[in-house]
């Protein structure tokens, strides 16, 4: 599903998936596949991105991969790569919308970006009810900016994964 995105990303066009629907419908478990290996939207495309890094050099070109993570719960924001930042603040500029003070990582492999991600999963807002024992009950926003350098001419976009809370409200 998100190969064609990922294409655009390489090619410089910004682009977002959303998973949107009521709780329980399987809006993380698209996104995040399962703790058991089945892997969900975000990594199989990093791992076409890596893929997709790599085929690059041969094409002369450098590529960097820098990786943010954002929560949203009761209408405030939380760097998931680094809790203890405080106000997060959002505006919109003629580049797009920015998050002032959120981290943004650098990932030289695969293995570094699941490990940031696994470590911002265990701080996100979950909850129990009815229809599931471990619901998310924020909204998260998984940011992998592209930076590929050839010569002097410099590109760069980035692909938002969007994991909405519940729509039930």
């Amino acid at each position: 599903m998100g190969e064609q995105l990922i294409k655009n990303v390489f090619d410089g066009y910004n682009s977002t998936i959303f998973a949107y629907g009521q709780t329980g419908s399987g809006k993380s478990y698209s996104i995040e596949g399962q703790d058991s290996g089945e892997k969900g939207i975000l990594q199989l495309s990093l791992v076409d991105i890596f893929k997709k890094k790599e085929d690059s050099l041969i094409l002369g070109l450098e590529t960097k991969i820098l990786v943010s993570y954002l929560e949203i719960y009761n209408e405030e924001m939380k760097d998931l790569l680094d809790p203890r930042k405080k106000q997060l603040k959002i505006f919109s500029t003629s580049e797009g919308v920015i998050v002032q003070n959120l981290s943004k990582v650098y990932c030289e492999s695969l293995e570094d970006v699941m490990k940031l991600l696994q470590e911002g999963k265990k701080i996100r807002v979950v909850g129990s009810h009815a229809m599931n024992s471990k619901s998310s009950r924020s909204h998260a926003i998984f940011m992998i900016f592209i930076i590929q350098k050839e010569q002097s001419k410099v590109k760069t976009a980035k692909i938002n994964i969007v994991d909405l809370a519940g729509s039930e409200r």
